[in-house]
């Protein structure tokens, strides 16, 4: 078995038409192998400069280098080390109130 530094960082960017609009995702393999999906960020595909907060295909490419690079130094956080843990949430009552 390699070990985790051994192994290769991986990754691409895609676009997926939602009904909401374009993303960029990013799908990559971190070094212990899993593999991971990332929404990246709106698509911009007109011409010109896009607005602040959306995506080319170039600017997604980049986005995903600096994520396999934090994974290749191991300064990626894990899917464990950056959720918090929330307690659940009581149930909602099924119980109509009257408004008379």
């Amino acid at each position: 078995m390699q070990e985790q530094s051994n192994r290769r960082v991986t990754g691409h960017v895609y676009l997926v038409e939602r009904n909401r609009g374009s993303k960029w995702y990013a799908k990559y393999r971190r070094p212990d192998g899993r593999q991971v999906q990332k929404m990246l960020g709106p698509a911009w595909t007109g011409r010109g400069r896009p607005p602040t907060g959306y995506l080319t295909e170039r600017t997604a490419g980049e986005a995903l280098q600096e994520i396999l690079a934090d994974a290749r130094r191991g300064t990626l956080a894990g899917r464990g080390q950056d959720r918090r843990y929330l307690p659940p949430t009581p149930p909602r009552s099924t119980c109509a109130t009257s408004s008379t």
